[in-house]
């Protein structure tokens, strides 16, 4: 396997020699957009990992100060001076938390030319918002085990997000047991053989929906909407989860304590009435 990674910043023992094409703003609305860096990696292989081009964006302006969670919600134009398409199958960033006046976000592209100087163009589409309980940016839940089964998000007609008892996380393993199970019966013998073997170690060590201090959720929808679940005390202490593990909708949220019935949920989540969107466009970004 060979690849090769190439850097905006190139260091060696003697010097740090740094590409100053990194200051190529586009300004509008009072915002500007600037190309802080670029890391891109070619490989022979069909890597994802090894074949990308990563662009990092530095946005600020007076309406980045106003807001605390930004992000490129949509990549519309992305081709280098050879006329190659560098837009995969991310077209938008995760939200990043604004800090102080400026903002940082990643774009995953494609490699670009080998013969290639410049991208020719990259434009889309900035999105940011400052959330809260009056524009829907932030839905408080109270007595979260008296709403089991009821989409948390009724206002969003893209998103829901299920609160699922252990009873209903029961119910949907013995599901996925039995279509697995059924699909099974259709292959040979050693196949079958060799899935009890898999299925009786998975079980063993790695029993999902049985840890302590867990929270399932089932979500349908754009996800990268929703920026942190977070939940909250009676008395204003804020417990944030450990970590989390997902397969497709299902969610499940790992704590340190126990959740009691009487905590609220915070979900912090993209409020579509208070979204405050940005075109931008730059032209002959220099490549390393």
């Amino acid at each position: 396997m060979q690849y090769i990674c190439i850097t905006n910043k190139i260091q060696s023992e003697m010097k740090t020699i740094t590409v100053f094409f990194i200051l190529l703003p586009f300004f509008i609305q009072s915002q500007s957009v600037v190309v802080e860096k670029i890391n891109e990696c070619r490989s022979t292989t069909d890597s994802y990992f090894n074949n990308r081009c990563e662009v990092d964006l530095k946005i600020f302006g007076d309406e980045v100060r106003k807001n605390k969670y930004i992000r490129v919600s949509t990549i519309i134009k992305a081709v280098d001076d050879q006329n190659l398409e560098l837009i995969g199958e991310e077209k938008k960033t995760k939200y990043a938390e604004i800090s102080g006046s400026n903002a940082s976000v990643t774009l995953n592209l494609m490699p670009t030319s080998r013969k290639a100087q410049v991208i020719k163009e990259l434009s889309g589409e900035i999105a940011m918002f400052m959330p809260s309980e009056a524009n829907g940016g932030i839905v408080k839940v109270k007595n979260l085990s008296k709403v089991p089964m009821i989409d948390l998000l009724p206002k969003l007609k893209d998103l829901d997000i299920v609160f699922l008892t252990k009873e209903s996380v029961e119910k949907f393993k013995m599901e996925q047991k039995n279509k697995l199970e059924s699909d099974l019966k259709k292959q040979p013998k050693e196949v079958q053989d060799l899935a009890a073997n898999i299925f009786s170690i998975f079980d063993e060590y790695f029993k999902w929906g049985d840890a302590k201090n867990e929270v399932n959720f089932m979500i349908n929808g754009e996800q990268e909407k929703i920026i942190s679940l977070q939940f909250e005390k009676p008395n204003g202490d804020k417990i944030t989860n450990n970590g989390y593990m997902s397969s497709g909708d299902f969610i499940t949220y790992y704590f340190n304590e126990d959740i009691e019935s009487n905590y609220s949920l915070n979900i912090t989540v993209e409020p579509s009435a208070a979204l405050k969107k940005i075109p931008f466009s730059i032209k002959n970004i220099e490549l390393p």
